[in-house]
């Protein structure tokens, strides 16, 4: 059904509209997360259809919201949508449901080589949220495959972040253990990459030491080979 009424949503918007409000006020799960897809594909495609977008993001229902997150991350490299899904998402960094952040995080895990480029805005905003626990993995992930230019100074930016904010960089029974070795991997590349910019490379340097410092798990073994 959800796919037989999305066909329509560019075409006959008015006829669907009632549909999708009407699956948005059910009683049952399934069918709120069916109106909450139609209604954010709606307001995507639809200019007369942006107030379903609004009401996705500030229904009562996290499955609503976590719906309305998945599409919005699915669609936020999509040169059409791309405004919208970004302002959205922004919104749905800071809700109070884990599982929706988690679901607007995920925009970072399927970026191409060159993409994140283009987002390094919202992954500034995603450090500074209550999605930074949720999401710090996914945007290393995307750092990890990224070849854009703009991975250097995002690094820099999430490696000061951790520092300063995550308990328990050396307590290997925490997330935020696996997560310091995987960030030292990521400034050893930055410091390859940046040998003719002093200013990133100092900064390189001044985080890897701060990790050093602070007991974080792995640094000192994923450092060893670079210093080889």
């Amino acid at each position: 059904m959800t796919d037989l009424l999305a066909a329509y949503l560019a075409t006959d918007w008015p006829t669907v509209r009632p549909i999708v409000v009407r699956l948005l006020n059910s009683k049952h799960e399934v069918a709120r997360r069916s109106g909450a897809v139609l209604a954010c594909l709606a307001a995507l495609q639809q200019s007369e259809a942006a107030d379903m977008l609004e009401r996705c993001l500030i229904h009562d229902d996290p499955v609503v919201r976590e719906s309305a997150a998945r599409v919005l991350a699915a669609n936020l490299t999509g040169a059409r949508y791309t405004g919208m899904c970004a302002d959205g998402l922004r919104r749905l960094f800071d809700d109070e449901s884990a599982e929706v952040r988690r679901a607007a995080v995920g925009a970072f895990w399927h970026m191409r080589r060159h993409e994140l480029g283009e987002f390094a805005d919202l992954a500034r905003v995603l450090m500074v949220t209550r999605a930074f626990a949720d999401g710090r993995s996914q945007l290393m992930h995307a750092l990890e495959e990224s070849t854009a230019p703009e991975v250097a100074g995002l690094t820099m930016d999430l490696a000061e972040r951790m520092v300063e904010s995550l308990p328990g960089l050396g307590d290997i029974r925490t997330a935020a253990a696996g997560d310091a070795k995987e960030l030292t991997e990521l400034l050893i590349r930055v410091l390859g990459d940046v040998e003719e910019d002093p200013a990133l490379r100092a900064r390189a340097l001044d985080a890897l030491d701060r990790l050093v410092a602070a007991g974080a798990w792995g640094v000192v073994d994923a450092m060893d080979p670079a210093e080889r």
